[in-house]
């Protein structure tokens, strides 16, 4: 009988073992289930996020390569408006050197 016993035992052990190890195995299978959630809801996150950050990316190389285009039209006319200051300067000396008298409308110009 107690060769019986024991073995009944052993089997009961063996139940139990198989029994803590099959929650083991579930509940590491649960963890690695939530994990791979985890990771692939993060993976969806950060895909969102980098296609904000390029959709921005070009927006601001846009509103760049806009500002770039204004600011060289802005140059164009800012050397254009030297040309002319240097004409007017050129022109008012003529005047100047041959004592040209001035009309009434270069008179109000000089003046302000």
């Amino acid at each position: 009988m107690c060769i019986r016993d024991r073995q009944e035992s052993i089997r009961q052990c063996e139940s139990e073992l198989e029994r803590a190890i099959s929650a083991v195995v579930d509940v590491f299978k649960k963890s690695q289930n939530d994990l791979k959630q985890g990771q692939a809801s993060r993976l969806a996150a950060l895909s969102s996020e980098k296609g904000d950050l390029e959709m921005e990316l070009l927006m601001i190389k846009d509103s760049r390569e806009n500002l770039s285009k204004e600011l060289n039209a802005l140059k164009s006319r800012l050397g254009e408006n030297h040309l002319e200051i240097d004409r007017l300067r050129r022109r008012n000396n003529e005047l100047e050197v041959t004592g040209a008298p001035f009309t009434d409308q270069a008179k109000a110009a000089r003046a302000e």
